[in-house]
């Protein structure tokens, strides 16, 4: 909802952003005029589909089902959920939290600290998107993603890299770091409970 607001407010950004990377736009084009996608999607259905109708005895197939089954479930449990505003007023709040570190950075480098919240909020929504790619941590998509918008931004690219690479990298040791403390502190937690 962030990304589609940004998206929706900056339009004419984004449209810029395709026009400055055209070969980013003909790929994406490129996917959905080719008819290959669409076989291979038919193909891929309907073999989700053989496997769990006449192959659902074998384990494998048991334990996707009930993976699925779990995922739905909890999609489901928000809205049944005794605290279902506070959990989304949590959430909203983790991405604002996220958002907030990301701009902040923005003030340790000279080349993007005169950059506005504007700025901040669509680099933001671009590596959001570059994350969708099914990339471990989008090593690589996020990366061109930010560097590409702060060069439509008047950043030169090796700036725009550094900040990327910089940003990444922290934000990454800071979520195993914290990962690791909140597996340790866990136990503890739960014992005093």
């Amino acid at each position: 909802m962030i990304t589609l607001s940004i998206v929706f407010f900056n339009f004419s950004f984004f449209r810029e952003f395709f026009t400055r990377n055209p070969d980013l736009l003909a790929g994406f084009q490129s996917m959905f005029n080719s008819i290959w996608i669409y076989v291979g999607i038919i193909i891929f259905i309907g073999l989700v589909w053989f496997i769990f109708i006449y192959l659902s005895n074998f384990t494998v197939v048991k334990k996707a089902k009930e993976m699925l089954l779990n995922i739905w479930n909890g999609m489901k449990s928000i809205w049944l959920m005794k605290h279902k505003w506070l959990f989304i007023v949590e959430t909203l709040l983790i991405w604002i939290s996220y958002f907030i570190y990301f701009y902040t950075t923005f003030y340790a480098f000279s080349f993007t600290s005169h950059l506005g919240v504007e700025v901040g909020l669509i680099a933001f929504a671009m590596g959001s998107i570059a994350v969708a790619v099914p990339v471990q941590g989008g090593i690589g998509p996020w990366h061109f993603m930010v560097i590409m918008t702060l060069v439509c931004f008047g950043v030169v690219e090796t700036d725009a890299a550094a900040f990327a690479l910089v940003v990444h990298m922290v934000q990454t040791l800071w979520q195993g770091v914290t990962g690791l403390f909140s597996i340790a502190a866990l136990p503890i937690i739960n014992r005093k409970r």
